[in-house]
């Protein structure tokens, strides 16, 4: 058995709203990093990934840049 507890999700990303985590989840994802989207009251959602993914999701998410407007499109799919 192993004694070594289980380490706690870290937060990536804390978004105002829900669209726009679960896009940035999904992005994670696709690189193969498992997320979670989890509400932060009163009005923010985080994006959390296992401690051992945490740098890597750090650097996918630095490396993408993501501008408002390009997170905006990516929640509603609207331009």
């Amino acid at each position: 058995m192993n004694d070594n507890p289980t380490p706690a999700p870290r937060p990536v990303a804390s978004l105002f709203d829900e669209a726009t985590a679960r896009r940035v989840a999904s992005l994670l994802a696709d690189e193969m990093i498992p997320a979670e989207v989890v509400p932060k009251p009163p009005q923010l959602w985080d994006v959390q990934v296992p401690a051992e993914f945490l740098e890597r999701a750090c650097i996918i998410l630095e490396a993408s840049q993501l501008s408002d407007p390009e997170l905006s499109y990516l929640a509603t799919g609207e331009l």
